[in-house]
């Protein structure tokens, strides 16, 4: 005797005598099913940029053909998202260069800018650290880096070329923004020794008023904590420390003897 059944009456034979073979594959259906429910949107993005598709989707895809069952729910939009955000990221650049291109000869010109900034900041680093130097005592501050010549040598190579290189301009200009970045702290760890210096000789001057104010500036103990303060103050280079040690002594005097005069 021959049957002719279709696809569906198949389909319902094997769910009623095969019932755990009928729950497999509509297992494997439903995880194949959410992952291209959750890939087609990223997908879709991909192919209106035109960009390679991300590295997550091939990926995805094969655990979805090979092992199915390994993937859940909860980690297949783990997955979709690391891919929408590296699509994102990957878009973005993508941006970026296409705008260096259109606007090339403006973006040269920025660039250009960035440099004359990270001369003046090389200029202002040996200004700062030499007077730091002079009025600090400090470990040793790093010395301003020559790395403005080379970059500039870089982006004159860039100018003369008939087709613009975005990609090679991007990453000059992300060089310059990591020297000047460096060049910022080292700016500010100098600095921040003379403020520092400039602080303490305020907070000197401030407790002394104060005792004068409460009627103890000829106080003997004081004038001679004022006088290793003030002697500290006036070393080139000054010891920091030993300075902050002698102003944090003098306030703790002045508040000793104020509360026993009470």
């Amino acid at each position: 005797a021959v049957e002719y059944v279709g696809l569906a009456d198949t389909a319902d034979r094997m769910r009623a005598v095969y019932p755990a073979v009928a729950e497999f594959l509509d297992a494997v259906d439903n995880i194949n099913s959410l992952v291209v429910q959750r890939l087609t949107p990223v997908q879709d993005k991909v192919g209106a940029v035109g960009c390679a598709e991300p590295d997550g989707i091939a990926d995805l895809l094969a655990v979805a053909a090979t092992d199915p069952l390994s993937l859940t729910p909860a980690s297949i939009d783990t997955r979709v998202r690391a891919i929408s955000v590296a699509f994102e990221k990957q878009a973005a650049e993508l941006a970026a260069l296409a705008a260096l291109r259109v606007n090339w000869s403006a973006a040269l010109a920025e660039t250009a800018s960035q440099l004359d900034r990270l001369r003046e900041s090389v200029d202002r680093l040996s200004q700062v650290r030499e007077r730091a130097l002079r009025a600090v005592l400090s470990g040793p501050l790093p010395p301003p880096p020559d790395a403005e010549s080379q970059l500039r040598a870089e982006l004159a190579a860039l100018v003369p070329v008939t087709a613009p290189d975005p990609a090679a301009l991007k990453r000059l200009r992300e060089r310059v923004d990591v020297a000047q970045r460096d060049l910022d702290a080292n700016i500010e760890l100098a600095q921040g020794l003379l403020d520092r210096r400039s602080e303490l000789a305020g907070r000197l001057e401030v407790y002394q008023t104060k005792a004068a104010r409460l009627g103890l500036g000829e106080d003997r103990d004081l004038l001679a904590s004022g006088q290793i303060a003030t002697g500290l103050l006036s070393r080139r280079p000054c010891d920091l420390r030993a300075l902050t040690r002698a102003v944090s002594d003098y306030q703790q005097m002045l508040t000793e003897k104020r509360e026993a005069a009470r």
